[in-house]
């Protein structure tokens, strides 16, 4: 379902969507598009933005992505 959301993978593309939202609410989820949990709320942030496409944007944020990774720093969460 994440492919109707937009899916930010650049440091500067989440810097871009942060600032030209002006008059309404932003809605980021970071997380991984591997991880059960993550592809679970990006259901419900599909439909959700189907209703609220007035007043809210909604995007997801790649943090598995080497540029967000990088700028950003995440770590990634591997075990050994």
């Amino acid at each position: 379902m994440s492919c109707m959301l937009p899916t930010l993978t650049k440091k500067i593309e989440v810097d871009t969507i942060i600032r030209d939202t002006l008059d309404e609410v932003l809605v980021l989820r970071f997380g991984r598009a591997t991880e059960t949990l993550c592809l679970q709320l990006d259901h419900i942030l599909s439909k959700a933005a189907r209703e609220v496409y007035k007043f809210a944007n909604v995007a997801l944020v790649d943090v598995d992505s080497e540029d967000i990774q990088r700028e950003m720093g995440f770590e990634s969460n591997v075990s050994d």
